[in-house]
Protein backbone atom coordinates (compact mmCIF):
# COMPACT_ATOMS: atom_id res chain seq x y z
CA UNK A 1 0.00 0.00 0.00
CA UNK A 2 2.94 2.71 0.98
CA UNK A 3 4.72 1.48 -2.26
CA UNK A 4 1.72 2.02 -4.60
CA UNK A 5 1.25 5.70 -3.12
CA UNK A 6 5.25 6.56 -3.00
CA UNK A 7 5.10 6.18 -6.94
CA UNK A 8 1.95 7.42 -7.52
CA UNK A 9 3.25 10.76 -6.05
CA UNK A 10 6.45 10.52 -7.90
CA UNK A 11 4.82 9.78 -10.77
CA UNK A 12 3.17 13.12 -10.70
CA UNK A 13 6.66 14.93 -9.94
CA UNK A 14 7.81 16.85 -13.23
CA UNK A 15 11.61 17.86 -13.84
CA UNK A 16 12.99 20.61 -16.09
CA UNK A 17 13.97 19.81 -19.26
CA UNK A 18 17.46 21.00 -18.67
CA UNK A 19 17.45 18.98 -15.02
CA UNK A 20 20.61 16.68 -16.15
CA UNK A 21 22.55 19.86 -16.76
CA UNK A 22 21.54 21.99 -14.34
CA UNK A 23 22.31 19.17 -11.64
CA UNK A 24 26.22 18.32 -13.49
CA UNK A 25 27.01 22.17 -13.32
CA UNK A 26 26.62 22.82 -9.59
CA UNK A 27 27.98 19.36 -8.99
CA UNK A 28 31.10 20.56 -10.74
CA UNK A 29 30.92 23.97 -9.29
CA UNK A 30 31.19 22.47 -5.97
CA UNK A 31 33.81 20.49 -7.19
CA UNK A 32 36.14 23.35 -7.83
CA UNK A 33 35.45 25.60 -4.48
CA UNK A 34 36.56 21.76 -2.72
CA UNK A 35 39.63 22.24 -4.86
CA UNK A 36 40.26 25.26 -4.18
CA UNK A 37 39.42 25.28 -0.63
CA UNK A 38 42.09 22.34 -0.12
CA UNK A 39 44.78 24.42 -2.51
CA UNK A 40 44.50 27.91 -0.33
CA UNK A 41 45.13 25.80 2.89
CA UNK A 42 48.28 24.81 2.35
CA UNK A 43 49.22 27.78 0.83
CA UNK A 44 48.61 29.78 3.96
CA UNK A 45 50.26 27.41 6.03
CA UNK A 46 53.09 28.22 4.16
CA UNK A 47 52.59 31.42 4.09
CA UNK A 48 52.77 31.15 8.32
CA UNK A 49 55.58 29.11 7.82
CA UNK A 50 57.36 31.77 5.81
CA UNK A 51 56.65 34.42 8.34
CA UNK A 52 57.66 32.98 11.56
CA UNK A 53 60.72 32.03 9.24
CA UNK A 54 61.23 35.95 8.87
CA UNK A 55 60.49 36.51 12.42
CA UNK A 56 63.33 34.55 13.32
CA UNK A 57 65.97 35.63 10.70
CA UNK A 58 64.71 39.26 11.60
CA UNK A 59 65.19 38.27 15.79
CA UNK A 60 68.97 37.05 15.14
CA UNK A 61 69.78 39.72 12.63
CA UNK A 62 68.90 42.21 15.08
CA UNK A 63 70.90 40.08 18.10
CA UNK A 64 73.65 39.68 15.47
CA UNK A 65 73.66 43.36 15.20
CA UNK A 66 73.68 44.64 18.83
CA UNK A 67 76.58 41.67 19.41
CA UNK A 68 78.70 43.64 17.11
CA UNK A 69 78.08 46.93 18.76
CA UNK A 70 79.13 45.77 21.77
CA UNK A 71 82.01 44.19 21.02
CA UNK A 72 82.78 47.35 18.79
CA UNK A 73 82.65 49.09 21.44
CA UNK A 74 84.62 47.67 23.53
CA UNK A 75 87.41 46.70 21.23
CA UNK A 76 87.02 51.19 20.57
CA UNK A 77 87.59 51.38 24.67
CA UNK A 78 90.42 48.89 24.72
CA UNK A 79 92.14 50.71 21.83
CA UNK A 80 91.85 53.87 23.84
CA UNK A 81 93.18 52.82 26.94
CA UNK A 82 96.05 51.10 25.29
CA UNK A 83 96.88 54.17 23.14
CA UNK A 84 97.08 56.93 25.79
CA UNK A 85 100.93 57.78 25.88
CA UNK A 86 102.80 57.06 28.72
CA UNK A 87 104.98 59.84 30.45
CA UNK A 88 108.14 59.62 29.61
CA UNK A 89 110.68 60.35 31.92
CA UNK A 90 113.03 63.19 31.93
CA UNK A 91 116.49 62.55 31.13
CA UNK A 92 117.88 64.34 33.97
CA UNK A 93 116.14 64.34 37.29
CA UNK A 94 116.53 67.64 38.80
CA UNK A 95 118.85 68.11 41.68
CA UNK A 96 117.80 70.02 44.44
CA UNK A 97 119.95 71.99 46.11
CA UNK A 98 122.56 71.03 49.01
CA UNK A 99 121.63 73.35 51.77
CA UNK A 100 122.23 72.18 54.71
CA UNK A 101 125.67 71.03 54.52
CA UNK A 102 128.10 73.64 56.07
CA UNK A 103 131.49 74.24 54.63
CA UNK A 104 134.54 75.97 56.56
CA UNK A 105 137.51 76.53 54.39
CA UNK A 106 140.76 75.59 55.67
CA UNK A 107 143.13 77.94 53.97
CA UNK A 108 146.59 79.07 55.36
CA UNK A 109 150.40 78.62 56.66
CA UNK A 110 150.63 74.97 58.29
CA UNK A 111 152.61 76.06 61.47
CA UNK A 112 152.86 72.48 63.38
CA UNK A 113 152.96 68.79 61.75
CA UNK A 114 151.75 65.75 63.45
CA UNK A 115 154.36 63.13 64.40
CA UNK A 116 153.05 60.69 61.71
CA UNK A 117 152.84 63.19 59.16
CA UNK A 118 148.64 62.82 58.66
CA UNK A 119 147.67 65.99 61.00
CA UNK A 120 148.81 69.70 60.50
CA UNK A 121 147.70 72.54 62.48
CA UNK A 122 146.40 75.84 61.03
CA UNK A 123 146.01 78.84 63.09
CA UNK A 124 144.30 77.29 66.17
CA UNK A 125 142.66 74.74 64.50
CA UNK A 126 144.30 70.94 63.95
CA UNK A 127 143.63 69.27 60.31
CA UNK A 128 143.55 65.59 60.03
CA UNK A 129 144.10 63.91 56.67
CA UNK A 130 142.49 60.41 55.79
CA UNK A 131 141.57 58.04 53.34
CA UNK A 132 138.64 59.63 52.55
CA UNK A 133 139.69 63.32 51.98
CA UNK A 134 139.76 63.65 48.34
CA UNK A 135 143.04 65.58 46.90
CA UNK A 136 142.65 68.20 44.23
CA UNK A 137 139.61 69.63 43.36
CA UNK A 138 136.90 67.07 41.39
CA UNK A 139 134.94 69.91 39.49
CA UNK A 140 134.98 68.74 35.78
CA UNK A 141 136.88 72.51 35.28
CA UNK A 142 139.93 71.34 37.20
CA UNK A 143 142.92 70.07 35.76
CA UNK A 144 144.69 67.62 37.62
CA UNK A 145 147.19 68.60 40.89
CA UNK A 146 150.77 69.14 39.66
CA UNK A 147 153.47 67.75 42.48
CA UNK A 148 154.50 71.07 43.05
CA UNK A 149 151.04 72.65 43.98
CA UNK A 150 149.76 69.46 45.31
CA UNK A 151 152.70 67.88 47.50
CA UNK A 152 152.34 64.51 49.38
CA UNK A 153 153.66 65.71 52.40
CA UNK A 154 152.62 68.01 54.47
CA UNK A 155 155.42 70.56 56.41
CA UNK A 156 155.68 73.17 58.17
CA UNK A 157 155.50 76.60 56.23
CA UNK A 158 153.72 75.29 53.64
CA UNK A 159 150.56 76.84 52.36
CA UNK A 160 147.15 74.68 52.48
CA UNK A 161 143.93 75.10 51.22
CA UNK A 162 140.96 72.59 51.55
CA UNK A 163 137.60 72.57 53.29
CA UNK A 164 136.12 70.38 56.20
CA UNK A 165 132.17 69.79 57.21
CA UNK A 166 132.99 69.33 60.58
CA UNK A 167 132.51 71.41 63.39
CA UNK A 168 135.67 74.10 64.19
CA UNK A 169 135.00 75.13 67.76
CA UNK A 170 135.92 71.45 68.44
CA UNK A 171 139.43 72.70 67.46
CA UNK A 172 140.26 69.52 65.42
CA UNK A 173 138.68 68.22 62.33
CA UNK A 174 139.38 65.91 59.58
CA UNK A 175 139.43 67.26 55.78
CA UNK A 176 136.78 66.76 53.20
CA UNK A 177 139.33 68.25 50.54
CA UNK A 178 142.60 69.82 50.16
CA UNK A 179 143.23 71.35 47.17
CA UNK A 180 146.47 72.94 47.52
CA UNK A 181 149.49 71.90 49.68
CA UNK A 182 152.65 74.06 48.38
CA UNK A 183 155.62 75.47 49.61
CA UNK A 184 154.97 79.74 49.40
CA UNK A 185 156.66 82.02 47.16
CA UNK A 186 159.69 83.89 48.31
CA UNK A 187 158.10 87.12 47.89
CA UNK A 188 154.47 86.55 48.84
CA UNK A 189 153.80 86.93 52.61
CA UNK A 190 151.62 84.01 54.06
CA UNK A 191 148.42 84.13 54.70
CA UNK A 192 146.83 83.65 57.90
CA UNK A 193 144.01 80.92 58.16
CA UNK A 194 140.16 82.17 57.33
CA UNK A 195 138.60 80.30 60.38
CA UNK A 196 135.51 81.20 61.00
CA UNK A 197 133.99 82.15 57.53
CA UNK A 198 131.47 78.58 56.53
CA UNK A 199 130.35 78.41 53.31
CA UNK A 200 126.66 76.42 51.58
CA UNK A 201 127.08 74.55 48.96
CA UNK A 202 125.20 76.02 45.86
CA UNK A 203 124.09 73.00 43.63
CA UNK A 204 120.63 72.24 41.38
CA UNK A 205 118.80 72.58 38.68
CA UNK A 206 118.24 76.52 37.82
CA UNK A 207 114.00 76.39 37.77
CA UNK A 208 113.54 80.28 37.19
CA UNK A 209 115.89 83.09 35.83
CA UNK A 210 114.88 86.81 36.71
CA UNK A 211 114.05 89.41 34.01
CA UNK A 212 117.69 91.12 34.35
CA UNK A 213 119.31 87.39 33.94
CA UNK A 214 121.72 88.11 37.44
CA UNK A 215 119.83 86.17 39.90
CA UNK A 216 118.31 82.26 39.78
CA UNK A 217 116.57 79.97 41.36
CA UNK A 218 117.40 76.52 42.68
CA UNK A 219 115.22 74.43 45.23
CA UNK A 220 113.82 77.16 47.37
CA UNK A 221 116.98 79.90 47.75
CA UNK A 222 117.42 83.21 44.82
CA UNK A 223 121.10 83.10 44.28
CA UNK A 224 122.13 86.35 42.72
CA UNK A 225 125.79 86.91 41.08
CA UNK A 226 127.25 90.07 40.79
CA UNK A 227 130.53 91.71 39.65
CA UNK A 228 132.41 90.18 42.96
CA UNK A 229 131.04 86.76 42.18
CA UNK A 230 133.99 84.43 40.97
CA UNK A 231 133.39 82.50 38.35
CA UNK A 232 135.14 79.05 37.72
CA UNK A 233 137.62 77.72 40.20
CA UNK A 234 139.96 79.88 41.26
CA UNK A 235 143.64 78.90 43.10
CA UNK A 236 146.71 77.81 40.90
CA UNK A 237 145.60 73.97 40.13
CA UNK A 238 142.32 75.45 38.20
CA UNK A 239 142.08 75.37 34.91
CA UNK A 240 140.74 78.07 32.51
CA UNK A 241 137.03 76.83 32.75
CA UNK A 242 135.43 76.46 29.18
CA UNK A 243 131.95 77.76 27.80
CA UNK A 244 130.79 74.75 27.70
CA UNK A 245 130.90 73.85 30.93
CA UNK A 246 130.15 78.07 32.23
CA UNK A 247 128.13 79.49 30.07
CA UNK A 248 127.76 83.17 30.66
CA UNK A 249 123.96 83.27 30.72
CA UNK A 250 121.99 81.50 32.87
CA UNK A 251 119.30 79.38 31.63
CA UNK A 252 116.11 77.36 33.27
CA UNK A 253 117.27 73.79 33.05
CA UNK A 254 120.92 74.21 33.75
CA UNK A 255 122.95 72.91 36.61
CA UNK A 256 124.87 75.03 38.59
CA UNK A 257 127.00 74.51 41.02
CA UNK A 258 129.12 76.90 43.65
CA UNK A 259 128.80 78.26 47.42
CA UNK A 260 128.43 81.43 49.39
CA UNK A 261 129.06 81.84 52.34
CA UNK A 262 125.49 84.32 53.40
CA UNK A 263 122.71 83.01 55.38
CA UNK A 264 120.80 80.37 53.23
CA UNK A 265 118.01 80.90 55.61
CA UNK A 266 116.73 83.97 54.42
CA UNK A 267 116.14 82.55 50.65
CA UNK A 268 118.05 84.84 49.10
CA UNK A 269 122.04 85.13 48.92
CA UNK A 270 124.43 86.32 46.55
CA UNK A 271 126.81 83.81 45.38
CA UNK A 272 130.48 83.60 46.44
CA UNK A 273 131.84 81.36 43.88
CA UNK A 274 130.05 80.06 40.89
CA UNK A 275 132.07 76.91 39.65
CA UNK A 276 129.35 75.54 36.74
CA UNK A 277 126.60 77.21 34.41
CA UNK A 278 125.61 74.31 31.97
CA UNK A 279 123.59 72.27 29.85
CA UNK A 280 122.84 68.81 31.46
CA UNK A 281 123.97 66.00 29.28
CA UNK A 282 121.06 63.83 27.49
Amino acid sequence: MKKSVYKSAMSRVKTSENFKEETYRKLMSETEKTKQTNINKPNQKESIKMENVMKRKITGWTVGIAACAVLSISIFTMSQNGSSPSPQASAIASKPPILGKVAVNIDGVISEVSADGKSFKVGDLWVTVTDQTALGSKEPTASAPSEELLQKEFKVGNIVSGYTSQDVATGKVTADVIYNNMAPQKDVAAKPPIKGKAAVNIEGVITEVSADGAAFKVGDLWVTVTPETELGIGGPTAAEPSEELLQKEFKVGNIVSGFTTEDVSTGKVTADVIYNNMVPQK
